[in-house]
């Protein structure tokens, strides 16, 4: 079969919209998946590929009955949105997962970077945590990316918007810590025994930090002790030192 060449054919035309769209409500539940990695790791995942992009460079993928359409090199970057088009890209349906019973959960508050909230995704994931939840103001965690940054998070990793009203619920009853730069206790004195089992970090936008309402409801205010003259740290950085001290100890 003859691979797609011209750019200006109809599907070509809606996977670019959608790469652009991915995971927002005009996408109808799709996301775009850029390169091989994301792509097997939807694949691990048991995400459902509706299409599988390929380009005559493409390496194999064992991906069964899934449908493939071949496309040039040039479309494929005309569509990508990759500064390095890949040789193989997808139109997944997210297998959305429930959160976990236990573990630490990451609560994002208005984190509006896409870039910050991908890796904190991919920390979350590596740290296993039982979930991420955002709150109102957060990139779209499905956006390509986001997707990118989360390098595989996403589709193993428990991820759910949630509004204010529903944030109580689905904690679970998981007590809420804040970090905060004039909390008495620091980050390693609230490890180890006596620590609770599981609970909710929450993380706020990248200049205003964590919303005073959500503050006065923390049952924690922690410190990340910062010897040198740095006024702040970046939020994801922050959040993995967190959930690693949460583990290290």
């Amino acid at each position: 079969m003859e691979p797609i060449s011209a750019r200006s054919n109809p599907r070509v035309k809606a996977w670019k919209q959608l790469a652009a769209d991915s995971g927002k409500p005009a996408a109808n539940g799709r996301v775009w998946l850029d390169g091989e990695h994301l792509v097997k790791e939807a694949l691990s995942a048991g995400w459902e590929i509706e299409t599988l992009l390929v380009t005559p460079q493409a390496p194999y993928l064992a991906a069964g009955q899934i449908p493939k359409v071949q496309v040039t090199a040039e479309v494929m970057a005309a569509i990508s949105t990759l500064d390095s088009a890949p040789s193989v890209a997808a139109v997944a349906l997210p297998q959305r997962r429930p959160l976990g019973g236990e573990g630490d959960v990451v609560v994002l508050d208005a984190v509006q970077d896409p870039g910050n909230v991908g890796t904190i995704l991919r920390t979350a994931w590596a740290m296993g945590c039982a979930g991420v939840l955002l709150l109102p103001g957060c990139a779209n965690p499905w956006s390509a990316k986001t997707l990118r940054a989360g390098q595989g998070a996403q589709c193993h990793l428990p991820v759910r918007s949630v509004t204010d009203a529903e944030l109580e619920a689905a904690l679970a009853g998981r007590p809420m810590w804040v970090t905060a730069l004039d909390a008495d206790k620091s980050l390693a004195q609230l490890s180890g025994r006596g620590a609770p089992r599981s609970v909710a970090w929450v993380f706020g936008h990248e200049g205003q930090g964590v919303r005073p309402a959500l503050q006065q409801c923390a049952a924690q205010r922690v410190r990340i002790p910062m010897p040198g003259e740095a006024e702040s740290l970046n939020v994801a950085v922050a959040c993995a030192l967190c959930l690693y001290e949460r583990i290290r100890t």
